[in-house]
């Protein structure tokens, strides 16, 4: 069997959120950063390979490989920040364009713009579209770098720039006028906005100087220095934002156990508390911890539901039927009948990838991330100590336990619905008084996996290689 050819027989838990097996056999592809790694990878080779003819692809691709493409093919020349249309950067659309023919593999090539007229008639009317293609498809200058520091959200900005504060205390502690040297050293000084840019420089100076909450981040001596409170977030990593909330949240799970029952409860809970700072990027979990008549899929009170099942190694499109708001639609196909496969495109497709994508932007990414900064924000009120670390590891593969993980750090290709039962009976053998013998092991493997599985062999090898 080939790569490409084992490449399109996706896993089982890809089986509803990878439904273009049909498409990846006659040459066709789509590639995001919701795709499960492996499946990225695999497109990604196919592509260097020359296997694959036509990729549907996100920025992500354009921007950040560098693959053999002939043809790039722009769908349309206005972006969508989440809140209004704006026309495309001139610098993106040639760093884009620039995809298309690489030395060695294709000498040529060729951008194709669809010219959409559908959009905001300041933009799109038949007197100004012209004069907004050509400023971007056709300038001759190369647009000059500026900095996002005065443009993006303000609130954002102060605490990301407050983070970056807390650092430049702890590695300058010698240094007066702190505030006023960062932005000296910043590209916002010599950009058009540089007033703006100072002024939320300073704002987030004297954000981490006041005693919200009780304690200041800093003290503003000279040079200034960073408070307990501070140290602790410099360490974590943390916007003062966050860490102020998040010290917040400790105080209410103090007295959760050390259980998988306890973590759902602290995730759950740092959910709910920290959906809307800086750091945590999912607009849905924004949405319904602010408005629970928002129209997301999972609800607030959903989350302790999902976050179980994911524990629980429950394959992701089981999890997704789950949900209340998924069992009470009454669109068509039935949800049992999408669930089942359909070949055509549905409304469901677009409700599992913001689902998909929800996952792994709080249970991958942000959870985690939090739960490994937790440390050092906790020992400041000498909360009792917990496993921050396997926690993190736990939520991040979707599993509830050590020998989980272990297999699946092993990278045999399993998939969580399996490296949970697995781990479960070896956690079982292992927590006798004596090690279990090889053939007990042996056994496990051969019951859940079956002996004729080529991951059997692999499973027993790597099981007596690392700790028999």
């Amino acid at each position: 069997m080939t790569r490409w050819s084992a490449f399109c027989q996706p896993p089982n838990s890809y089986t509803t959120s990878w439904d273009s097996t049909e498409a990846l056999l006659r040459g066709v592809a789509y590639h995001n950063s919701s795709l499960p790694h492996p499946v990225r990878q695999g497109i990604e080779q196919a592509v260097e390979d020359r296997v694959l003819k036509v990729v549907a692809a996100t920025t992500t691709l354009a921007e950040g490989v560098d693959l053999p493409f002939r043809v790039t093919i722009l769908a349309d020349w206005l972006t969508f920040d989440g809140e209004q249309s704006r026309p495309m950067e001139a610098l993106l659309f040639k760093n884009i364009a620039g995809r298309c023919g690489r030395a060695g593999k294709v000498t040529e090539g060729d951008t194709v713009i669809f010219d959409n007229p559908i959009g905001d008639p300041q933009l799109t009317s038949p007197l100004r579209r012209p004069e907004m293609q050509g400023r971007i498809f056709f300038s001759e200058s190369s647009p000059s770098l500026g900095s996002a520091l005065p443009h993006v959200n303000r609130r954002i900005a102060v605490s990301m720039v407050g983070s970056q504060l807390l650092a430049a205390i702890h590695e300058n502690p010698r240094l007066d006028h702190l505030a006023t040297s960062f932005f000296e050293s910043s590209f916002a000084r010599w950009t058009p906005d540089a007033d703006e840019g100072k002024a939320r420089i300073d704002a987030a100076y004297q954000d981490i100087l006041a005693p919200t909450s009780g304690e200041p981040l800093a003290v503003a001596a000279s040079p200034a220095r960073l408070t307990e409170f501070g140290q602790a977030a410099n360490s974590a990593g943390l916007s003062p934002q966050t860490a102020r909330t998040l010290r917040s949240v400790l105080r209410e799970l103090a007295n959760v156990e050390n259980s998988v029952p306890g973590l759902v409860r602290v995730c759950v809970t740092l959910l709910s508390s920290l959906a809307d700072v800086p750091e945590q990027t999912n607009s849905d979990l924004r949405k319904a911890v602010a408005n629970p008549k928002s129209r997301v899929t999972v609800k607030q009170p959903d989350l302790a539901l999902v976050l179980r099942q994911w524990l629980d190694g429950t394959p992701i499109e089981s999890i997704f039927g789950e949900i209340p708001a998924v069992q009470r639609s009454r669109r068509q196909p039935s949800l049992q009948t999408w669930l089942a496969g359909v070949s055509a495109e549905t409304t469901w497709n677009d409700s599992f990838t913001r689902f998909h994508d929800f996952l792994r932007d709080c249970m991958e990414f942000f959870l985690p991330w939090i739960l490994r900064a937790v440390r050092p924000i906790a020992a400041l009120d000498g909360h009792p100590e917990r496993p921050w670390g396997d926690w993190a590891r736990f939520v991040e593969l979707g599993v509830d336990n050590n020998w989980s993980v272990r297999i699946l750090d092993a990278e045999l290709g399993l998939d969580r619905d399996l490296a949970r039962p697995l781990g479960l009976q070896l956690d079982l053998l292992h927590s006798g008084s004596s090690a279990p013998v090889e053939g007990e092991v042996t056994w496990v493997f051969e019951r859940l996996v079956g002996s004729r599985d080529p991951l059997f062999p692999q499973l027993v090898n790597w099981y007596r290689f690392n700790y028999a």
